[in-house]
């Protein structure tokens, strides 16, 4: 019986954890496409790159880098990154951002 209480109560911490850091991702992607957006042009978020940096901090906040590819006028897409941090409340299903600031150095890889 404690076995499966233990399965269980993993199985349920796991799915938490993976719902937690979804909406970090999308509220990241939200802040992103609004910043973009205000630039004009065409833009693309890289969701698979920026899904890997993606780390939880020892007090709860999640941070991850957004790699973004920003396309002004028929010119060469060019990376633009920004670094994004969330913060959950509890009861309240979506995180607030509480850091986004655009990186002027965009990773190389």
């Amino acid at each position: 019986m404690r076995k499966w209480v233990s399965i269980v109560a993993m199985l349920g911490l796991t799915a938490c954890g993976g719902g937690s850091h979804e909406a970090a991702l999308e509220a990241c992607f939200a802040s992103a496409e609004a910043a973009l957006q205000r630039d004009g042009g065409s833009f693309e978020i890289d969701r698979g790159r920026s899904e890997k940096t993606l780390s939880v901090n020892p007090d709860g906040t999640i941070e991850l880098r957004v790699v973004s590819f920003l396309s002004k006028q028929g010119s060469q897409p060019q990376q633009q990154d920004f670094a994004c941090k969330v913060r959950f409340t509890e009861g309240k299903p979506t995180p607030d951002v509480i850091s986004f600031t655009f990186l002027w150095e965009a990773a190389s890889n």
